[in-house]
């Protein structure tokens, strides 16, 4: 990959608050809310809410986690590119933890919000200019709590990269 001089490089902080997405995400439906939910499918409400919670307890003692890793590269600049990946990741409701610039572009570190179908997820994505017209992303999504993957951290990512390509044809016009 070339190597863009880190000084011509925007500065992902400034992309981020370009962005406008800075703070106000809610992280998504709590453990009560998903069980209310398989309440509707005949289970009770209470149970669904204490097994999501034990499931989750039990996981995170045992540092139980599944990962897995996408790599998806978009026809954009560097920092078009990661402008899109910024909404795409509020647009999801992924809670922005952290941004920092590195040696080949920026890394950044996101909550997922947990859903009926998996718990809790962390999304790294790193960064970095390919050259001048496009941009690669090494996105990883850790579940945590979860021994078994089960395809839902190649969908989160796969997803998120979907909605980022979305935001980058409105960005390009």
């Amino acid at each position: 990959m070339a190597d863009q001089s880190a000084a011509a490089r925007p500065k992902i902080a400034d992309i981020v608050r370009d962005a406008g997405t800075v703070g106000g995400e809610d992280g998504g439906p709590s453990a009560g809310d998903l069980a209310g939910v398989a309440a509707l499918f005949g289970q009770s409400a209470a149970l669904s809410a204490a097994s999501f919670t034990v499931a989750q307890a039990i996981g995170d003692r045992f540092h139980l986690h599944a990962e897995g890793q996408v790599e998806h590269t978009f026809a954009a600049p560097y920092a078009v590119a990661a402008r899109a990946l910024v909404l795409a990741l509020h647009a999801k409701k992924h809670r922005l933890i952290s941004a920092f610039d590195t040696a080949t572009g920026a890394a950044l570190e996101a909550q997922a919000a947990m859903t009926l179908f998996h718990g809790p997820a962390t999304i790294t994505l790193l960064v970095a200019q390919a050259d001048s017209a496009t941009t690669h992303v090494k996105g990883t999504s850790d579940l945590a709590g979860q021994i078994k993957d089960l395809g839902s951290n190649k969908a989160i990512l796969n997803d998120l990269y979907a909605k980022a390509d979305e935001y980058l044809k409105l960005l390009s016009t």
